[in-house]
């Protein structure tokens, strides 16, 4: 044990959306080298308490996460602990760095830090300031940081051309993500097509520069047109009042037939829910990397993504983009785009020759070659 490199992971706020998908990755990844001494730092969720790892598990009182005593969390318990375990290295994953004196390495899959004005993505008022706030802590903090890792060269330009004095910027795409390794789980609910139609999937959190709001309007425009498309939705049942608004709004259509809410589902599931669509549709207005491009072309099915650069500088000539602010641009892509009854992509590639994804030992090549 004496001999090993130590290395504290950070996800003490990684706790919520794709993020803690593609942390969670990086988290197993980590551990399975048997070459380092891992601690985890991570909140008391039954996602980190079911994590089974080769790893010391520091869980953050609940009462630190809370916005009122996150400033607690972040200069006093969390800093005085890594000071206390002196690690050779820090791996943030999640929204900020730590305030440390240790080498660290900031792990960032939020869009929304690199920007250089953060309105015209359709954020609520609430998300505006969240975002607001964060974006300012995340770039003073940057001072505590060695290296800034991002997941696409389109962040990294994002960064160095809206700030100065940056750390060293690495690119590095999302691990190939674990629940596309395994069976997938099944799903009740699903229910069954419309007879000759055109079945989407829209595996979304409800935030508000995902966009959903716009197939409410597609699908009331293809019911007017009498085109036969179904979209699923997965709309957890949470008590935020964009997703209260986006629920009722989806009501009649769902009476209809055309839409479904699954609800919230498990990452085991989505291969099973991939199974049934055509495709799946993301109208986005920013993303760093969407987990949900590797998943949809892992299955062969068709990818529809918002005409963006984001999106462009990823997804590059395998997906069908779309206006994500006009319904009858979407709907005709749509149309468009199964009206030759093609509905399989790319069958004879692997992603990994479709899309930018990193192997396991891509991460351990660049954490090794940063260790002090």
């Amino acid at each position: 044990m004496a001999n090993k490199k130590h290395i504290l992971i950070n996800a003490s706020t990684a706790a919520t959306g794709g993020g803690l998908l593609v942390a969670t990755d990086i988290i197993k990844a980590i551990c399975k080298n048997i070459d380092w001494q891992i601690t985890l730092i991570c909140p008391p969720i039954n996602v980190y308490r079911k994590l089974i790892v080769e790893a010391s598990k520091l869980y953050v009182p609940s009462l630190l996460l809370k916005a009122y005593s996150r400033w607690i969390l972040d200069y006093f318990w969390l800093k005085n602990t890594i000071n206390k375990l002196s690690p050779d290295m820090v791996v943030s994953l999640g929204n900020l760095p730590a305030v440390c004196e240790a080498t660290q390495i900031m792990f960032n899959d939020n869009a929304f830090v690199s920007e250089k004005e953060i309105k015209g993505f359709g954020l609520t008022l609430k998300e505006l300031l969240a975002h607001s706030i964060r974006k300012k802590i995340f770039i003073a903090r940057l001072s505590y940081v060695d290296f800034l890792v991002v997941q696409t060269d389109y962040e990294k330009q994002k960064f160095i051309q809206n700030y100065l004095n940056l750390p060293p910027i690495h690119v590095l795409p999302p691990l190939f993500p674990e629940h596309l390794l395994h069976a997938g789980a099944t799903v009740p609910g699903i229910g069954t097509n419309i007879q000759h139609g055109v079945r989407l999937g829209c595996i979304s959190y409800v935030y508000g520069h995902k966009n959903l709001e716009i197939l409410i309007a597609v699908l009331n425009l293809a019911q007017k047109k009498k085109f036969q498309l179904q979209i699923l939705f997965t709309l957890a049942p949470e008590k935020k009042w964009l997703t209260r608004s986006l629920k009722k709004k989806l009501k009649p259509l769902i009476a209809s037939g055309y839409a479904v809410n699954l609800g919230k589902i498990r990452p085991t599931q989505i291969k099973a829910i991939l199974s049934q669509l055509d495709g799946l549709i993301l109208p986005s207005l920013n993303e760093s990397y969407s987990l949900n491009y590797i998943e949809a072309l892992c299955l062969g099915k068709r990818l529809l993504v918002s005409d963006r650069q984001f999106s462009r500088s990823i997804c590059g000539n395998n997906a069908v983009y779309f206006n994500p602010l006009d319904a009858h641009d979407i709907l005709n892509k749509i149309y468009a785009t199964f009206a030759t009854g093609n509905i399989q992509n790319n069958n004879n590639m692997t992603v990994e020759e479709i899309l930018p994804v990193s192997s396991t030992e891509d991460l351990y090549s660049f954490l090794n070659s940063k260790m002090v």
